[in-house]
């Protein structure tokens, strides 16, 4: 029979291996922790900004993250960051510098289509983005704040051949 290589395929001439969705799933659960835990003592998230290294040879495990302020690798202006419409062609020139990053973050609170607070998070890598709006809630306890647990979803490819 014919042998097809999958869509999207890249082997040999790619920086970073395919993602794995445990990969995703791990990158978007180290998120998720990190601003939960910034929400809860009552802090915003104004347009964050991550880059993430996976680990080469073990699907679901994040390596490395650091946060990025906008400007940093010619990355864009933090108003250009807080425009969707610009945020796929930032996500192209991060993805496409020499940087070991292979997954980048942006994360902002916002209003949902329904009028509920959330934080959406966009994470993108080499083979496509994906999306997760986080609901925000009233704290208990000791939190402000609390934010909750949401599933992503593949928004599209980040390359269109």
């Amino acid at each position: 029979m014919f042998d097809f290589p999958p869509l999207q395929d890249h082997r040999g001439d790619r920086r970073h291996r395919f993602m794995e969705s445990s990969d995703i799933n791990a990158a978007f659960d180290l998120l998720y922790r990190g601003m939960r835990r910034q929400v809860q003592r009552g802090l915003h998230v104004r347009g964050l900004l991550f880059a993430l290294e996976a680990d080469s040879e073990i699907p679901g495990q994040v390596t490395g993250s650091v946060r990025l302020l906008p400007g940093d690798l010619d990355s864009g202006s933090a108003e250009d960051w807080a425009d969707a419409t610009q945020r796929p062609r930032l996500f192209e020139q991060l993805l496409d510098s020499a940087q070991p990053a292979a997954l980048y973050a942006y994360a902002v609170e916002q209003r949902s289509p329904h009028d509920v607070p959330v934080v959406w998070v966009e994470l993108a890598e080499a083979d496509g983005c994906h999306v997760a709006s986080f609901p925000l809630c009233a704290g208990r306890g000791w939190a402000e704040r609390d934010l909750l647990d949401g599933p992503h979803q593949r928004l599209l490819p980040v390359t269109q051949d």
